[in-house]
């Protein structure tokens, strides 16, 4: 005989400061927002000196709790005397993006200074693919980005911008400060077969990496296009 499956409804729903501490805490986990650090550079004034326009995680400033439980997950700043500004950093949630007008000093910021922890630490990053210069050489400029200390990297995004965009030669474009929400899309209305030739020589550059050492596995790799207050740049 078969039984019917009674489902009941709670007369009220428990206010949330009243649920069970390690609750709450999970709650504001869950709450964590994936987001881009965009690491700009101030050239205008001749400091060189890095920013990042990336917000702060909102939920420090929600109550002491939800502070408490950030702090707890982010690191402040990226440990450097060029970068000034408090940044904060989830390893697990938060990806690094290296605009394409930076990569001069670049390695300043993620090269020989970077403490191995932190290196290791870093699980997605986004390069500008004028940085990866696979249109020139079909292999990253590792020199100036280090980019092989990062030994944990799960993700890696191409940024592509438009055709006939200029070099990265032409920083001085870009003197800044940026600002507005950065976002990254599906790379649409880009020449055929670009995207299949980046994500062809990103792998075989980490492909060559994991020759070399073991340990390491192959990021994914993505090819995309980026845009800022919903307008692609």
């Amino acid at each position: 005989m078969s039984q019917t499956l009674r489902v009941t409804t709670p007369s009220n729903f428990k206010h949330f400061s009243n649920l069970p501490f390690e609750l709450r805490l999970k709650i504001w986990t869950y709450a964590f927002p994936d987001r881009i650090i965009e690491f700009c550079q101030v050239v205008h004034d001749g400091t060189m000196r890095f920013y990042s326009p990336t917000p702060t995680p909102s939920l420090l400033r929600v109550n002491h709790e939800s502070r408490m439980a950030t702090i707890e997950h982010y690191i402040l700043s990226i440990p450097n005397d060029l970068c000034l500004t408090k940044i904060y950093f989830n390893s697990t949630r938060d990806m690094l993006f290296l605009p394409a007008w930076n990569w001069i000093s670049v390695d300043q910021c993620f090269g020989s200074t970077l403490p191995k922890e932190m290196s290791l630490m870093i699980r997605h990053i986004a390069i500008e693919e004028m940085v990866w210069l696979s249109h020139w050489s079909g292999l990253i400029e590792d020199d100036v980005l280090e980019i092989h200390e990062f030994r944990n990297l799960e993700e890696v995004v191409v940024v592509v911008r438009d055709p006939g965009f200029p070099c990265v030669c032409f920083w001085p474009v870009f003197e800044g400060p940026e600002k507005g929400g950065l976002e990254f899309v599906e790379a649409e209305g880009v020449e055929d077969g670009s995207c299949e030739t980046v994500i062809e020589n990103v792998r075989y550059y980490f492909e060559g990496l994991i020759r070399d050492d073991s340990g390491r596995e192959l990021p994914v790799v993505k090819v995309m296009r980026a845009k800022r207050d919903g307008v692609l740049i």
